[in-house]
């Protein structure tokens, strides 16, 4: 009878350390070892490790609400966040024409575009000084567009937070494009 309780005990272990086992498969456990005691806890009936990996991080951009969250993340991983977009073009009230982040392009003579090395012709657009120049974002959600690249090369006295203004070769040609409900997403961040 004794045998047959030890036998019941073993197979009992046994199907927990099983099921431990699958439950450890299916979780984010990234390594476990499990030892099967015997009854007073002195010898171990059998050792087994598992490793698993951890949950990978999800793909993707890392979607953000604030300038203080892109200024926090987007050095490290593209982000996705919302914000307005206005336009305005080089003879506008208070500008002068020349962009203010180098190379400091003259923008009178309708050149609203930079030619990267690694991501070629993109829109020019302005933003807030804390997002560095020379960073590429993917802007989504202009009406009758598709999504382009743009590059922070210019700034602007009312250009805060989440706000960007979009360069067009006048100020007469910008005044349609109003302002805009758009989606931004961060390329490269800085030169």
């Amino acid at each position: 009878m004794k045998s047959k309780k030890k036998l019941f005990i073993k197979m009992s272990l046994y199907s927990l350390f099983v099921i431990a086992m699958f439950i450890m498969l299916l979780s984010t456990y990234e390594t476990k070892s499990f030892t099967v005691y015997s009854s007073i806890g002195s010898k171990y009936l059998t050792k087994h490790e598992l490793v698993v990996k951890a949950a990978e991080k999800p793909k993707g951009p890392l979607l953000v609400s604030s300038l203080a969250e892109v200024v926090k993340n987007a050095p490290n991983e593209p982000v996705i966040f919302s914000g307005t977009m206005t336009a305005y073009g080089p003879d506008c009230v208070g500008c002068g024409g020349i962009l203010a982040c180098s190379p400091r392009h003259d923008a009178r003579n309708g050149n609203i575009y930079h030619h990267d090395k690694k991501y070629g012709k993109m829109r020019v657009i302005a933003g807030d000084r804390r997002i560095p120049c020379g960073t590429v974002i993917k802007v989504s959600g202009v009406r009758g567009s598709e999504p382009f690249l743009a590059i922070v090369l210019d700034r602007g006295g009312v250009i805060k937070e989440t706000l960007f203004d979009l360069l067009f070769e006048s100020s007469a040609v910008a005044k349609p494009f109003g302002r805009q409900k758009i989606t931004y997403e961060t390329v490269r961040w800085g030169w």
